[in-house]
């Protein structure tokens, strides 16, 4: 192995692209992942609350739309 694989696969770099780089959460990060779920959980929750059936479910659509 070259020594460009051998970073590649310690470092999580992407062998296709050099500038994409993995990023994993640490141990304290998935201890709280929990309590951030929850958060976004009420905070959408809170956000849609105004919203009919029907308006919901056509922000679903354009939701699906849109390229990201």
């Amino acid at each position: 192995m070259t020594i460009q694989l051998l970073e590649n696969q310690i470092f999580g770099k992407s062998a296709v692209n050099q500038k994409i780089k993995r990023v994993y959460p640490t141990e304290k990060a998935m201890d709280i992942y929990p309590q951030l779920h929850e958060y976004e959980q009420k905070q959408s929750d809170f956000l849609l609350s105004n919203l009919s059936t029907e308006e919901i479910a056509q922000l679903k659509q354009l939701m699906a739309k849109l390229k990201y």
